[in-house]
């Protein structure tokens, strides 16, 4: 089997940084229509914050395109191969969400407390806000 095909790493990196830019831009537009006025917005966090959003899919890149190469869904095995992608996007969807709250726990340290019900509250309401667009970058990339 040949060497399936990987966007050399700058190319990847390079979007990943203009979509965390664009993303960051937008971000910060729909915080500071939602704020109080006198409300100080914090780029730098969002920026961070943003940036994790697109690098993890960016550096998990190479191994979605090995698995897309290895377990093809055009080919006779197509059930397993679509059984394997079902299982590594949500292994995607939940390191991808397990960064971005990890993140948000880091920049926001000082933020309000969570007990352990309202923090699993917390976590489940970020992952599925989040589910629709790992599954969909995932399967992007598969594609």
């Amino acid at each position: 089997m040949e060497k399936a095909w990987t966007p050399p790493a700058r190319w990847i990196f390079l979007t990943a940084t203009f979509l965390g830019l664009f993303s960051t831009l937008q971000a910060y537009r729909l915080t500071t229509l939602n704020v109080k006025v006198g409300m100080d917005v914090e780029i730098g966090r969002l920026l961070v914050l943003n940036l994790v959003y697109w690098y993890v899919p960016a550096v998990l890149t190479p191994l979605i395109f090995r698995l897309a190469q290895n377990f093809r869904v055009d080919s006779e095995r197509w059930g397993r191969a679509v059984a394997i992608h079902v299982l590594a996007a949500g292994a995607f969807s939940v390191l991808h969400a397990a960064c971005l709250l990890t993140v948000l726990a880091l920049l926001w340290a000082d933020g309000p407390r969570f007990g352990s019900l309202q923090w699993i509250t917390y976590a489940q309401r970020r992952y599925l806000t989040n589910l629709d667009w790992a599954l969909m970058t995932y399967a992007a990339l598969v594609v």
